[in-house]
C-alpha cells in the first residue's frame, strides 16, 4: 500500500509571521496583510508574501521560491524552540517535559533532523537530577550528565573529551557508582561514564610526565635514595674539578 509523506503545515508559521493568534479570521488576515504592505511601502518581503498566501487559504507550490523560503524559516523557528526546551529540560517537572515534547513532536513531524533530536531527549523524560544528593560526587556528576545530555551533538562531544582528559575530583569514582547503581542516569551520557571508568583512579598530583608516559613520582625511602644519589654525584664532580685545578697548578710550578 502506497504511503505519502506528510506535507509541511505552514499555518502556524504564517500566523506568527503576522503576529496573529490562530485561527485568524479572513478579515483579520486581510487587515494584517494591508498593514504590512503599507508599512513596507507596498514592497513586502518574500516571506510575508508567502505567509499571506497561506493565510488566504491557498497553498504554496512545493519546490517554488516562496515555499522553500517559508519552509527554511519555519524549520529555523522550530529548531530555536526545541533548543529552548532542551535548556529548560531538567528544570521542568517530568509531566510538563512529556507534554511539551509531545507538542513539539507534532509540530516537527515533517522535520526528520528535529524529530531525531526529540527522540534523544525522550530518553531523559523521567530522570530527576535532584534525587542523587545523598552522594555529593554522584550529584555533581549527575548535574554534568544533565548538561551534556541537552547539548547539540558536536558541543557534547567536545565537552566529553575535555572531561575524560581532565576529570574533576571525585568524578572517576562517581562514574563507577553510577554505572553500577544508576543505569537511568548513566544512559544520559553513557560514553562519558565509560570513558571516566577507564581513567586510572588515584591522585593526579602523584604523576609526572616522562617522555610519553606518566609514571609515579618517587616518595618515601625510594625518593630519599634517589635524592641522596644525586647529591653524592654532585660532590664527586666538584672534588674531581678541584683536583684537576691543583694538578695543573703543580705542573706549572715545575
Amino acid at each position: 500500500m502506497a504511503t505519502t509523506e506528510p506535507t509541511v503545515d505552514l499555518r502556524g508559521w504564517a500566523h506568527r509571521k503576522f503576529g496573529l493568534l490562530p485561527p485568524a479570521s479572513p478579515d483579520q488576515a486581510r487587515r494584517a496583510w494591508s498593514q504590512r504592505i503599507t508599512a513596507e511601502d507596498y514592497f513586502p518581503s518574500t516571506l510575508h508574501h508567502a505567509a499571506w498566501v497561506v493565510l488566504a487559504g491557498e497553498s504554496l507550490s512545493p519546490g517554488g521560491l516562496l515555499f522553500e523560503e517559508a519552509v527554511i524559516e519555519h524549520e529555523e523557528g522550530l529548531r530555536g524552540e526545541l533548543e529552548e526546551f532542551a535548556q529548560l529540560f531538567f528544570r521542568l517537572d517530568p509531566a510538563k517535559r512529556r507534554a511539551q515534547l509531545a507538542a513539539l513532536r507534532h509540530r516537527c513531524r515533517c522535520q526528520p533532523p528535529l524529530l531525531s533530536r526529540l527522540d534523544w531527549l525522550e530518553n531523559g523524560l523521567d530522570v530527576r537530577l535532584e534525587t542523587y544528593q545523598a552522594d555529593r560526587n554522584v550529584q555533581a556528576l549527575a548535574d554534568t550528565l544533565g548538561e551534556l545530555f541537552v547539548l547539540p551533538m558536536a558541543q557534547c562531544a567536545e565537552r566529553r573529551r575535555k572531561l575524560i582528559a581532565d576529570p574533576p575530583a571525585g568524578f572517576v569514582n562517581a562514574a563507577d557508582r553510577i554505572g553500577q547503581r544508576h543505569p537511568e542516569l548513566a544512559q544520559l551520557e553513557n560514553d562519558l561514564i565509560e570513558g571516566l571508568c577507564k581513567v586510572p583512579s588515584g591522585p593526579a598530583s602523584h604523576l609526572t610526565f616522562q617522555g610519553r608516559r606518566f609514571a609515579p613520582t618517587p616518595s618515601g625511602p625510594e625518593a630519599t635514595t634517589q635524592s641522596g644519589a644525586g647529591w653524592n654525584w654532585g660532590w664527586i664532580f666538584v672534588a674531581v674539578l678541584i683536583l684537576r685545578v691543583l694538578l695543573s697548578i703543580g705542573g706549572g710550578n715545575r
